[in-house]
C-alpha cells in the first residue's frame, strides 16, 4: 500500500500546526526518528509502528500527504479509516437473513431489486454532536411511537408508487435531513448490497482464468439474466446453484453456454464479453472445475449478511460500531475475529436496543431512505427517470437537494462511508439523482 521513498525529515520541516502543541512535538520527533532510521523508505509497516506508538491521525496525514507527497485518495482515506475515531451508528434495511431459491424452479424468497442496506450515521470522537432528542422532538409524533422507524414518517407507500419519491414528498425526512445537514461534525454512511448481482458473481470468478474484464463479464451476465430470469433462474436452481454436484459441473456449464449462445446482444460490447465468458465456461465444463460453486449449501444465494458488519468494521479499524441487536450478526461477530491483510487497528463493537436508542432510530431512517433510493435505481433506467424529474414537486426537489448535501458532505470527508455493489445500471441510474439533487441545491442557493 505504502512505498515511498524520503529524503531526513528535521524540525524545520514541522508543520505549522505543531508550533504550539508539545505532544504533537513529540509524536513528529518519532516520526522523523522513524523516517530517518529506515534511510526514508517507508512501506506499510509504519502504520503498525505509527499505531504501536499512539501517533495521530493528523501527524500521519501530514508525514504521508505533505511531506511524502502521497495524494492517492484511496489511501488518505484508508489513513482516516484506520487513524481517526468515529462513533457510528448502525440500522440494516431489507435483511432477509438468507437470500435463496425455495424450490427447484428458480422461485427466490424475497424481491431481488431490493437492496440490502446497513446505513446509519457517524460523528468523530465520543461525544455527540447534537440534541438527539430534539431531532425526534420537531416530529411530533404520537406519543406511542416509541422506537421511531422511516415508516411513521411517511405514511403508507401508495399502490403502485416507488418508495423513495414517497419519502422525499415528506416535510418529516425534510426536518431529519435538515438536523442532519446542519451539524459539521456528523455524516451519513451507507453499504448496500444488490442481491442478485452478488449471487451471479461467483459464475464469474469461477470461470475466468485470466484478471481481464470481470466487473464488464459480471455486468453483463447481470444485464442479461435479469431480462431472461424466467428461464436463467430456474436453470440454476435445477444444478442447487450455487452447490453444483461435481458430477454435474460439464452439464451445467454447457446449460450456461447454451443460454449465452441464444441472447441477441445490445451491441458489439456486449457481444464480446458474452463470447468471453461462453468461451471460459467451455473450458471449465471440460475441466469440470468450478471451484466457488462447490462445498455450499443447496439453493442458498447469501447466507447472511454479517460480512458486510465485518466489512465496515475493517474500513474504519479505529472507530466504535454501535449496532442495532440482530442475534444472528451478533453470534458471528462476538465468535469470529476481524482479519485481513491491511487489519491494523481493532475496532470496537456493542450491540444496542433500538427502542433504548434514539440515535439508532435516526439509523432506521436514513437506511431506509438509501435502501428506498437504492431500489428505485434497480427498478429504473435513466431513460425512465428523465420524465419523473419533471414531475417533482417543490417539497420532493428540497429533499432530494438535502440528501444530495448530505451524501456529498459525507464521501467528501471519506469516500468509504459510500459502498454499493458495482452495478452499473443502477450506479448510472444513481449518478443521474444524484446530479438532479445538485442541479437543484444550487437553485436553491441562488434563490437564497
Amino acid at each position: 500500500m505504502l512505498n515511498i521513498a524520503n529524503r531526513p525529515l528535521t524540525t524545520a520541516d514541522f508543520p505549522d500546526f505543531a508550533a504550539e502543541n508539545t505532544e504533537v512535538q513529540k509524536e513528529l520527533s518519532l516520526v522523523a526518528q522513524y523516517n530517518n532510521d529506515h534511510k526514508g523508505i517507508i512501506d506499510t509497516e509504519f502504520l503498525q509502528w505509527a499505531l504501536d506508538h499512539s501517533i495521530s491521525y493528523r501527524v500521519v496525514r501530514w508525514f504521508v500527504h505533505d511531506f511524502s507527497g502521497v495524494d492517492d485518495e484511496n489511501i488518505l482515506f484508508f489513513l482516516d479509516g484506520v487513524f481517526n475515531h468515529y462513533t457510528m451508528y448502525y440500522d440494516e434495511s431489507n435483511n432477509c437473513l438468507k437470500f435463496k431459491f425455495k424450490d427447484a424452479d428458480g422461485d427466490l424468497n424475497v424481491d431481488y431489486t431490493e437492496d440490502y442496506v446497513l446505513a446509519g450515521v457517524a460523528f468523530e470522537g465520543t461525544e455527540s454532536p447534537m440534541d438527539i432528542n430534539a431531532v425526534f422532538s420537531k416530529l411530533h409524533l404520537q406519543k406511542s411511537v416509541t422506537d421511531v422507524k422511516l415508516k411513521h414518517l411517511i405514511g403508507k407507500v401508495p399502490e403502485g408508487a416507488h418508495k423513495f419519491l414517497h419519502a422525499l414528498d415528506s416535510a418529516k425526512v425534510e426536518s431529519v435531513l435538515t438536523d442532519i445537514l446542519s451539524v459539521d461534525n456528523l455524516y451519513i454512511h451507507w453499504s448496500a448490497i444488490n442481491l442478485l448481482y452478488y449471487s451471479l458473481v461467483d459464475i464469474v470468478d469461477s470461470v475466468l482464468s485470466v484478471p481481464v474484464y470481470h466487473n464488464e463479464i459480471k455486468n453483463v451476465l447481470f444485464k442479461y439474466a435479469k431480462r431472461d430470469e424466467e428461464y436463467i433462474l430456474p436453470l440454476l436452481a435445477q444444478y442447487k446453484y450455487p452447490n453444483i454436484d461435481p458430477s454435474k459441473i460439464k452439464d451445467y456449464c454447457f446449460a450456461m453456454v447454451d443460454w449465452i449462445e441464444n441472447i441477441v446482444p445490445d451491441d458489439v460490447k456486449d457481444e464480446f464479453l458474452l463470447e468471453f465468458l461462453r468461451q471460459e465456461l467451455k473450458a471449465s465444463g471440460k475441466k469440470g472445475d468450478v471451484p466457488f460453486l462447490v462445498d455450499n449449501e443447496d439453493h442458498v444465494l447469501i447466507d447472511g449478511f454479517a460480512a458486510d458488519y465485518r466489512s465496515r468494521m475493517g474500513i474504519f479499524q479505529g472507530s466504535t460500531h454501535i449496532f442495532d441487536e440482530i442475534s444472528e450478526v451478533q453470534e458471528v461477530l462476538e465468535s469470529t475475529p476481524i482479519d485481513g491483510e491491511f487489519l491494523f487497528n481493532r475496532a470496537t463493537f456493542r450491540f444496542e436496543k433500538s427502542h433504548d436508542s434514539k440515535w439508532l432510530q435516526l439509523c432506521d431512517i436514513v437506511a431506509g431512505i438509501m435502501a428506498s433510493f437504492f431500489t428505485f435505481a434497480n427498478r429504473v433506467t435513466v431513460e425512465k427517470v428523465v420524465p419523473m424529474i419533471g414531475t417533482l414537486n417543490e417539497q420532493q426537489k428540497r429533499n432530494l437537494s438535502l440528501l444530495h448535501r448530505l451524501m456529498k458532505k459525507s464521501t467528501d470527508k471519506n469516500m468509504f462511508f459510500a459502498q454499493k455493489s458495482n452495478v452499473f445500471s443502477q450506479t448510472e441510474v444513481c449518478s443521474l439523482i444524484e446530479k438532479v439533487g445538485e442541479y437543484f441545491a444550487k437553485a436553491h442557493d441562488e434563490e437564497d
